[in-house]
C-alpha cells in the first residue's frame, strides 16, 4: 500500500513527459485520498488514457473513497446517480437513468457496461480504451456520444431517441434505430458504423478519414450518408 506521498509522487512523475497536466497544482496541494481523486475527476478519461493514472494507483483506492465522487472500478448497479459517473478499470457494471436530470458518464478501461436511458434522460457518455457498452435509449431520451479508442459499441435507439454520436480512432458502433428516433452520425479515422433503420426513424451520417459504414433501412426509415477521404460505404438494404 502506498502513502499518500508516494502516490502524489508517481502521479506527478508521469506528468513530467506531459507538456499539460491541467491537475499538477491540484495534486501538489491535495493531502487526503479524497483530494485527489477530486483534483482528477474531470479529466480522469484523459489522465487514465495517457497513462497518468493506471490501475496500479487505481488500485490504491477503496471502492468506498472512488464511489463517493462517482467513479466505479469493479462494476456494480447504478440507478438514477445524483452526480456524473465513471466507470474505469475492469467490471461489469448497469447503469440505470430515468429521469430528465442531465448527467455525463465515462466508461473506460477493460469494462462492459449496460446503459438503460428513458423517460426524458438527457445523457453525454464517453466511451474509450477497449470498453464494450450496450446503451439502450427509449422515450423521448436525448443522448449524446462519443466512441473512441478501439471501443465497441452497441446502441439500441428505440423509440424517439434524439442526439448526435461521435465513432473514431478504430472504435466500431452497431447502431439499431427505431420508432421516429433522429440521430446524427459522425465517422471517422478507421472506425466502423452497422446501421439498422427502421420505423420511420432519421439518421444523417458523415464518414471521413478512411472509415467504413455499412447499413440497410427497411420501411420508411432514412439513411442520409456523405462519405470523404477514402471512406467505404455499403448498403445492403436490397441484400
Amino acid at each position: 500500500m502506498m502513502t499518500i506521498e508516494q502516490i502524489k509522487s508517481t502521479i506527478l512523475n508521469r506528468s513530467k513527459r506531459l507538456e499539460i497536466c491541467p491537475v499538477i497544482q491540484q495534486v501538489n496541494i491535495a493531502a487526503t485520498k479524497e483530494d485527489l481523486v477530486n483534483a482528477g475527476f474531470d479529466i480522469v478519461e484523459w489522465l487514465y488514457q495517457t497513462g497518468v493514472i493506471d490501475d496500479s494507483i487505481i488500485d490504491e483506492f477503496t471502492d468506498a473513497e472512488l464511489n463517493a465522487k462517482g467513479i466505479y472500478k469493479n462494476g456494480g448497479t447504478i440507478n438514477n446517480p445524483v452526480s456524473d459517473v465513471c466507470f474505469i478499470q475492469s467490471g461489469i457494471a448497469t447503469l440505470n437513468i430515468s429521469n430528465s436530470d442531465k448527467r455525463n458518464v465515462t466508461i473506460t478501461g477493460d469494462v462492459s457496461v449496460i446503459v438503460n436511458l428513458s423517460g426524458n434522460s438527457n445523457v453525454e457518455i464517453r466511451i474509450g480504451k477497449t470498453a464494450s457498452v450496450t446503451i439502450n435509449a427509449s422515450d423521448n431520451a436525448y443522448i449524446k456520444i462519443k466512441c473512441q479508442n478501439n471501443s465497441q459499441v452497441i446502441l439500441n435507439a428505440i423509440e424517439q431517441v434524439a442526439g448526435e454520436i461521435e465513432v473514431v480512432n478504430q472504435s466500431t458502433l452497431n447502431l439499431e434505430q427505431r420508432n421516429n428516433s433522429t440521430l446524427q452520425v459522425t465517422v471517422s479515422d478507421f472506425a466502423t458504423l452497422n446501421f439498422n433503420g427502421y420505423d420511420n426513424s432519421y439518421c444523417k451520417t458523415r464518414s471521413y478519414n478512411n472509415s467504413i459504414v455499412s447499413y440497410q433501412i427497411q420501411g420508411l426509415s432514412e439513411f442520409e450518408i456523405m462519405a470523404f477521404n477514402r471512406s467505404t460505404i455499403q448498403n445492403n438494404s436490397d441484400l
